[in-house]
């Protein structure tokens, strides 16, 4: 344990600790995962980022997945539309491939799919033909 190598405390007042914890709930990885998760969807950003930010954090496997329950493809679709339609508005003057690659850069940084963002494309340049 990094605390024991630190040398700072004895491994059986670690350990009673983490019993006490355990027994309280708060140590509890499956929870953390779901309210990290849950965080990055509230604040738009798409499930791959979501993904990486609980496995930067130490989360593995099961503990993942279901946090990753919450980004399903119709909200994850209508938040990269909102995203892309808000900074659409600040590129006027831009031409049409520049806009779409740094539409596709902020978006696949924010963590959503290629498949995602080209079905937003289709539907925001659609909407936007004379937006040059």
């Amino acid at each position: 344990m990094r605390l024991e190598r630190r040398g700072r405390h004895d491994r059986e007042v670690i350990e009673r600790v983490i019993e006490l914890f355990l027994a309280q709930g708060l140590l509890n990885d499956a929870q953390f995962a779901r309210v990290v998760a849950n965080n990055l969807q509230s604040r738009a950003y798409g499930r791959r980022r979501a993904e990486l930010e609980l496995r930067k954090k130490g989360l593995k496997g099961q503990e993942v997945a279901e946090a990753l329950e919450v980004f399903d493809p119709e909200s994850q679709a209508l938040a990269a539309r909102d995203l892309a339609a808000g900074r659409l508005e600040r590129m006027k003057g831009l031409g049409l491939e520049q806009k779409k690659r740094r539409l596709f850069g902020f978006l696949r940084r924010r963590g959503f799919e290629p498949a995602a963002i080209f079905a937003v494309f289709t539907d925001l340049f659609k909407e936007n033909e004379g937006l040059e």
